[in-house]
């Protein structure tokens, strides 16, 4: 979809900003969709960083970088129906 185009390219520029702003050797960001349950791992990020501080405030920022510009919704299953609620 749409939505999901424009996240997977944010999700390029914000590694790239990263890797650039911390020297970064490498950086990856897996973002995981579809369904999940409660309690499941759905965004990983991994460095290779020369300083493990420098690796440890690119993953600091990644992760709100995320939080503020990537839309996600989700939806929440119960036995009597289901809703969708922005994701925080």
């Amino acid at each position: 979809s749409d939505t999901k185009g424009k996240a997977e390219n944010r999700l390029l520029e914000i590694a790239s900003e990263a890797r650039q702003k911390w020297q970064l050797n490498n950086i990856a960001i897996c973002h995981r969709i579809g369904k999940l349950k409660v309690g499941d791992i759905n965004l990983v990020i991994a460095v290779a960083a020369a300083h493990r501080q420098e690796g440890f405030a690119a993953c600091q920022c990644v992760i709100d970088q995320f939080k503020q510009t990537i839309p996600t919704q989700k939806r929440e299953t119960y036995q009597d129906g289901s809703i969708w609620v922005e994701g925080k």
